[in-house]
């Protein structure tokens, strides 16, 4: 979640009612730029959600995304991580992956 005044407040709640909720199972926040659109900071992010939370012993499956429909575009680039499966919901999407992708640093 972007790491705004009202999200933080959220969030801090969310890890203090769910002391044991992992990165993989919670909530993360991260900054983002204050020029670009919901979609460009989501695209921008998917790389680091990847990176921290993609390659591990227990890598993620699924992300829910909240506050930006799904487009042409989030489909291709979460595609490169191996999401194939994608659902609107009434909040934005959540994609699905079954395979998690191994990658070579």
């Amino acid at each position: 979640m972007v790491d705004t005044l009202t999200n933080k407040a959220a969030a801090q709640r969310f890890w203090s009612e769910h002391p044991s909720e992992t990165h993989l199972t919670g909530v993360t926040t991260f900054t983002a730029s204050v020029v670009a659109s919901a979609e460009e900071t989501l695209l921008r992010q998917i790389a680091t959600i990847e990176l921290h939370d993609g390659v591990s012993e227990t890598p993620y499956t699924a992300l829910e995304v909240v506050g930006i429909p799904l487009s042409d575009s989030i489909k291709t680039a979460m595609a490169e991580y191996g999401f194939d499966e994608f659902h609107r919901t009434t909040a934005g999407f959540v994609a699905v992956r079954q395979v998690i992708p191994t990658f070579e640093c």
